[in-house]
């Protein structure tokens, strides 16, 4: 048995870029010299807005634990001392994701529907530590690297003179990759 208390000091940041571009697709086909039906061509939306971001995040911890072993167990005239130790973690995480926006105009209750396709990276690290006594436990290092393709659809409403909001989304994010985290830990 034993006690442990963990004091965490954790740094974290991140980047996001945003890009809006225009597709108009009645004018590419026509351009384009496609044999589309004019009846089919007028029934387009003139613009059609595409979303792409960029998300990149890093976070770095410290971490202090002091533990104290339960003299329970302990043989007579033996006591142990509080052992400490302290490990860093670091954990770095990227996003690229595109959506289409459309606008339902024919609709009473959804004003928006928006399918979206995201490729996702993380990637964590725990350091390798030793509590510095004799009675003391060694962690070994270990990582994590993840990369998942959620794809989804979210529908967007706008209520009361625009100042409310109904979002609901659907996704399935699967794992592409991934890589689990082992730590062996030895007395």
């Amino acid at each position: 048995y034993m006690i442990s208390k963990n004091r965490t000091h954790v740094y974290a940041g991140s980047l996001f870029f945003e890009h809006f571009h225009m597709l108009h697709p009645q004018t590419y086909l026509t351009q384009a010299r496609a044999k589309i039906p004019s009846s089919f061509l007028s029934k387009l939306p003139e613009n059609v807005p595409v979303i792409f971001n960029i998300l990149f995040s890093y976070s770095h911890a410290e971490n202090d634990m002091k533990t104290r072993y339960t003299q329970r167990y302990a043989p007579k005239n033996i006591i142990y001392p509080e052992v400490k130790g302290s490990w860093a973690t670091n954990c770095f995480a990227g996003e690229i994701s595109g959506s289409l926006p459309i606008e339902l105009s024919d609709s009473y209750v959804l004003d928006k529907f928006v399918p979206f396709l995201k490729a996702q990276m993380i990637y964590g690290e725990q350091e390798s530590f030793q509590e510095p006594t004799s009675e003391g436990r060694a962690f070994e290092s270990s990582h994590l690297l993840n990369l998942s393709l959620p794809i989804g659809v979210k529908f967007e409403s706008v209520f009361g003179n625009d100042q409310d909001t109904f979002d609901l989304m659907l996704a399935y994010s699967p794992d592409v990759f991934r890589v689990n985290p082992h730590c062996t830990t030895s007395l």
